[in-house]
């Protein structure tokens, strides 16, 4: 059984967990906001975020963040 080191590693402290803990697999956040694809919006009603700004965004895998995160780990992740 394997048990991943988790919770807020991301491609710029994983480096760092790995030195310090020694482990070999990781739970890794490579998420990024998107537009919502929601077609009608009513600025009157809020969702329960209680942010406007974030009411019409959702988190969504990121390309980009993988990569940073498989770069992070340098040779030992290919």
């Amino acid at each position: 059984m394997a048990l991943p080191t988790g919770c807020g590693i991301r491609s710029h402290n994983l480096a760092e967990v790995r030195a310090k803990t020694g482990a070999r697999q990781f739970h890794a956040t490579a998420w990024a906001p998107r537009e919502s694809p929601m077609a009608y919006r009513n600025p009157r009603v809020s969702m329960g975020s209680g942010q406007a700004l974030r009411e019409y965004e959702r988190n969504g895998t990121s390309v980009e963040g993988v990569r940073a995160l498989v770069k992070a780990l340098g040779p030992e992740a290919g």
